[in-house]
């Protein structure tokens, strides 16, 4: 089955991965290898998995294999040598990536997601603010959700809050005791906003909270459940 080979020396981050779509198998023992993923899918899909790969990680180098013992019956036919080929083949190359004043990305000024990769978590979470998330888009929140960067663990709260992504609540809760003042705050505005009064467990204690601002929330949150 065709593969393709994400290749850099220096290891991916955890921001890094968060970019890259699902389906990707991280491989941490045969460097310069860093991600694979196995496609049997036509040209198109092919070329645009690859395209992500490259946008996502624009200093790896994209490769194309074939695993022994796959028939190359198996593998997607060969593109027409046309001008749509042409252009598949030019899309491989990674671009380079430029931003306007507020921090998005000029070729995709309406992507949420370029404003929280660059730590505007307001201007990034307006943009969320009506719509539902998709696969791929709730898997990365989980994934942020996981992190230890404060910035990811607040924005992952504001985004399901935003998204009315209620089911989120109980994995949020954990968040209500960190440390940073951000991440408390976010998530006691989020469980006011997706969780009910069971909720109140995790919120009551931040009602004496040192941050006033934590403390405003949590006094909300509890008399929205009384």
């Amino acid at each position: 089955m065709p593969t393709i080979e994400l290749r850099r020396p220096a290891p991916l981050t955890r921001r890094e991965r968060t970019l890259l779509p699902g389906g990707l198998d991280f491989i941490e023992d045969e460097p310069p290898l860093l991600a694979r993923i196995q496609l049997y899918v036509p040209l198109p899909k092919f070329v645009e998995v690859a395209v992500t790969l490259a946008r996502a990680i624009p200093d790896a180098e994209i490769c194309v294999v074939e695993e022994a013992g796959t028939p190359t019956s198996e593998l997607p036919p060969s593109p027409p040598k046309d001008r749509t080929s042409e252009a598949a083949h030019r899309a491989l190359v990674p671009k380079k990536r430029t931003f306007d004043d507020h921090g998005l990305e000029d070729d995709d000024p309406d992507n949420p997601w370029s404003a929280l990769d660059l730590s505007d978590i307001d201007q990034a979470a307006a943009r969320f603010e009506g719509h539902k998330l998709d696969s791929v888009g709730r898997d990365r929140v989980r994934a942020m959700l996981r992190s230890t960067d404060p910035m990811e663990l607040a924005a992952a709260c504001r985004i399901a809050r935003v998204t009315e992504w209620r089911s989120m609540a109980q994995s949020i809760k954990r968040c209500a005791r960190h440390a940073d003042t951000r991440v408390r705050l976010e998530a006691v505005m989020a469980l006011a906003q997706l969780g009910g009064p069971s909720m109140s467990l995790a919120v009551r204690p931040l009602l004496d909270d040192a941050a006033p601002e934590v403390r405003a929330a949590a006094e909300q949150a509890m008399s929205k459940w009384q």
